[in-house]
């Protein structure tokens, strides 16, 4: 009830629906109205039949998913149960086997219910609550040292890897062994019926269409297929389906809840080095021992969570401090002052443990894909706006592909498969430093002057602009035309004045493969002019149809 009151009041000032923006980036699949009966056996002994989904539609649907390829991620939310098989099973099973990025639960009675087959795929769907933290409060990702769907999905779509240890985990820092549920997503509209909506055809004499056959349908969603009516399960927020609350802890193990950010550690640091302080001082504050406690704590956990979304429970913490408070009251501990540095020190010591500063590899953000509509990169295909780390190899297709990139410093650039063989470069990170000592730049009278580095032209190329306010200098791209005449055109910075803006339509709508670009500032009002960029190898890629 404390978090209903707190996310209402939260959702009041913030005047936002959290999670609405999540829905185009989601397929819900619901299978409720796709069910037959099975036969299940218990020790190879026929026990009754079960209502289970249809598998055999479940296999038409998989299939079309496998061949379009064009998915994010798949969260299969049902029980693929041995003891429970229907006749296309067989096939359905080696089809899951084939495919890449798809999850499926392992079975309430453990993964000896589950087809060896699947196991590779398998993770647990199991939820959990404690005396004092229920409805879903928190989701731990490991669940006696096996993952979680959620945080297998986070490590196959990130490519990062969250270690569990006995008190705390590790990932790129220290992290939490469970996950806050912030409820990013929430199911605001009705979800596709995998017979009616997806697979289409004729009901009580009513026909539907389906979109099985619209690949764009698809085209970079997270299908989650599941039952959205029986599978139903209470939480702070009220009713939610078990696939739509394990879709929540990916969503927010993806953005980071699991890692304590630096403004929450260092809102901690204070909070509890006063209560430290209060209690040493025998402050009046702190007087009513219990009550006193869980009434700061109260006021501090509904204030963290409105402000950083953060979760805290006060009971455990309150009897804590009770009894910390007895012994200062008792004079078990009769040296307060040093009591009093001990207790700083180790405050300090735990804090520096959190801002210990880890090795964050450079990550790229894909803003667009040439000539393909997905790439390879490690062990992950990867679409337009996702990210990975540069040390990871990529793996072209053809010699026509490039993606263009944006790096954590916010560069904007373009690489092709033509620059990876040029420098015998696997990763980003080769491709890079191999560039940066062959090719080198030099400055010339404040220019600079590109001897070997290859620029890759589709749409539009980026490039550091000056940090002149000069409102009458104007940007020009000049450039040779292959029978020798100087073309001299007017370019854009970007709306933020960082980068200037190079397009074909400035280099003639691409007239020739290579060309040597420079760009210049001149002053409209003198006879000024001055070299910013010289001699920059411009390759041109046309782009055709994904």
């Amino acid at each position: 009830m404390k978090l209903q009151v707190c996310e209402w009041a939260k959702q009041s000032i913030r005047k936002q629906d959290t999670g609405s923006d999540m829905f185009d980036s989601v397929m819900m699949v619901n299978v409720h109205y796709d069910k037959v009966f099975a036969l299940e056996k218990v020790d190879n002994n026929p026990r009754g039949y079960e209502s289970v989904t249809d598998h055999r539609k479940l296999l038409t649907f998989l299939r079309k998913l496998k061949e379009y390829d064009n998915y994010k991620y798949i969260m299969l939310d049902l029980y693929i149960e041995k003891n429970i098989a229907q006749e296309c099973d067989s096939e359905l099973i080696s089809l899951i086997e084939s495919m890449d990025r798809i999850v499926v639960p392992i079975p309430l009675g453990g993964a000896e219910k589950l087809d060896k087959r699947l196991v590779s795929h398998a993770a647990m769907a199991k939820y959990g609550s404690t005396l004092w933290e229920s409805d879903f409060v928190k989701y731990p990702y490991y669940s006696d040292g096996v993952k979680s769907i959620p945080l297998k999905m986070y490590e196959e779509v990130t490519g990062r890897t969250i270690s569990d240890y006995k008190l705390l985990a590790w990932d790129r820092g220290i992290a939490r062994k469970n996950v806050l549920l912030t409820y990013e997503f929430r199911e605001h509209v009705f979800p596709y019926h995998l017979g009616k909506g997806i697979l289409g055809g004729s009901l009580a004499g009513i026909q539907s269409e389906g979109i099985l056959n619209k690949p764009q349908k698809f085209k970079d969603k997270y299908i989650l297929i599941g039952d959205f009516n029986e599978d139903s399960h209470d939480t702070f927020l009220g009713k939610m389906s078990g696939t739509s609350i394990n879709f929540n802890a990916f969503i927010s193990l993806l953005h980071g809840k699991h890692r304590p950010g630096l403004p929450m550690i260092l809102v901690l640091y204070v909070f509890f080095t006063g209560l430290v302080y209060l209690t040493l001082t025998r402050s009046k504050a702190v007087s009513g021992g219990f009550w006193s406690y869980g009434t700061w704590l109260l006021i501090f956990c509904i204030a963290v969570y409105l402000l950083f979304n953060e979760v805290y429970e006060i009971l455990v913490l309150s009897v804590v401090y009770s009894v910390f408070n007895w012994f200062i009251k008792h004079n078990v501990i009769t040296n307060i002052k040093a009591m009093w540095k001990k207790i700083i020190s180790i405050v300090f010591l735990l804090s520096c443990t959190f801002l210990l500063p880890t090795a964050n590899a450079q990550e790229y953000k894909i803003i667009d894909l040439v000539n393909c509509s997905s790439i390879k990169i490690g062990k992950r295909v990867l679409y337009e706006e996702d990210k990975f780390n540069f040390g990871e190899p990529v793996y072209w297709k053809s010699a026509d592909e490039a993606m263009r990139l944006k790096s954590n410093a916010g560069e904007i650039r373009m690489f092709a498969q033509e620059g990876f063989i040029k420098y015998k470069a696997k990763s980003l990170k080769d491709f890079l430093a191999k560039e940066k000592g062959l090719a080198g730049r030099g400055v010339f009278n404040g220019s600079v002057h590109y001897r070997d580095r290859d620029y890759y032209l589709v749409d539009s190329l980026h490039f550091k602009a000056r940090n002149s306010q000069d409102s009458t200098l104007i940007a020009e791209a000049v450039w040779s035309h292959k029978d020798g005449q100087q073309i001299i055109t007017r370019i854009q910075r970007t709306e933020d004045g960082k980068y200037y803006v190079i397009t074909p339509e400035i280099l003639g709508n691409h007239p020739q493969h290579s060309i040597l670009l420079s760009i210049r500032e001149r002053d409209e009002d003198y006879d000024y002019i001055d070299n910013v960029y010289r001699d920059i190898p411009i390759i041109c890629i046309p782009r055709k149809d994904k």
